[in-house]
């Protein structure tokens, strides 16, 4: 066979090696021997001509960075993509913006924080970074800072955590209590004519 048709073949193979990559835990060896198959084409194209080798060159990197940005879309569909990052931890869900009204609440570890993780507070996803120590998913947290778009956090006693947070409802209710009795005294001023 001419030196051209093996050139293109191990371009074909080193392109395949890089999607096999994708399906099989190799620990690099296949991404190893797909460089080493690209190299192989590029030397045998200088064997030929200058012309041919830069050819086949341009081929291998254009073939090799479009393999590689193909890996980079879908490699968290792959069976080992998936397991890397949980389901659960979406960056589309996270909060941002200013957290600062956030020091001092509480809520529950959305995955381990070791010492980065994420956290739920009344319902909504935000980053967090623990003071150091391991905290497991599920845990009770309270937030002790904010930096940046961070929150510091720390583990906290869970039966702490139910009273703090029966005692925020109970005066979050009383507020909304007191609103509403408010607006019932407006009503008895003779604001509302309606109900004349």
């Amino acid at each position: 066979m001419e030196p051209i048709t093996w050139a293109i073949i191990l371009i074909v193979v080193g392109a395949s090696l890089i999607v096999l990559e994708l399906f099989i835990p190799s620990g690099g060896i296949i991404g190893f021997l797909s460089a080493a198959s690209f190299i192989a084409a590029v030397i045998m194209g200088f064997q030929i001509d200058n012309n041919t080798g830069l050819a086949i060159l341009g081929s291998a990197l254009l073939t090799s960075g479009l393999m590689v940005a193909l890996i980079i879309k879908y490699w968290h569909h792959t069976p080992i993509g998936s397991r890397a990052l949980p389901p659960d931890l979406r960056v589309s869900e996270a909060v941002v913006g200013n957290l600062e009204h956030l020091q001092g609440t509480q809520g529950i570890s959305r995955s381990d924080l070791m010492p980065n993780g994420e956290v739920d507070i009344d319902g909504k996803h935000y980053d967090a970074v623990s003071s150091g120590t391991f905290i497991a998913r599920g845990s009770a947290v309270q937030v002790t800072d904010v930096r940046g778009n961070r929150l510091l956090v720390q583990a906290v006693d869970i039966q702490q955590a139910i009273a703090v947070t029966q005692n925020n409802d109970s005066q979050k209710d009383s507020e909304a209590a007191a609103i509403d009795y408010s607006a019932f005294e407006e009503n008895l001023d003779g604001t509302d004519s309606d109900t004349i």
